[in-house]
């Protein structure tokens, strides 16, 4: 297994996948040589269908960079949908 991070959005929800086995819950990944712990948060978009006013909300996966002595979170999904290779290390794959 090559525990390849990967994401797909729909207009309901966003879900994470590794090697194609959707996952429920991540808990480290390793990015460009560095190992990093997650956080998850829920994350809304307002979104309008057929002039209805609606909300999707999902998890997102987060990691914590250091800039500049500031840790800012940046979104897993922002990185994935760069074609930027990330290796979950610690995760849960979603039951059958």
């Amino acid at each position: 297994m090559k525990n390849n991070l990967s994401y797909a959005s729909s207009w309901f929800y966003d879900k994470y996948f590794v090697d194609n086995n959707h996952i429920t819950s991540l808990e480290e990944v390793e990015f460009e040589g560095e190992t990093y712990p997650v956080f998850a948060r829920k994350v809304s978009v307002a979104y309008r269908d057929m002039g209805h006013d609606l909300e999707a909300t999902s998890d997102h996966f987060f990691i914590e960079v250091d800039v500049l002595g500031v840790k800012i979170p940046v979104d897993l999904n922002q990185i994935v949908t760069k074609n930027k290779r990330i290796k979950a290390t610690k995760f849960t794959v979603a039951a059958s």
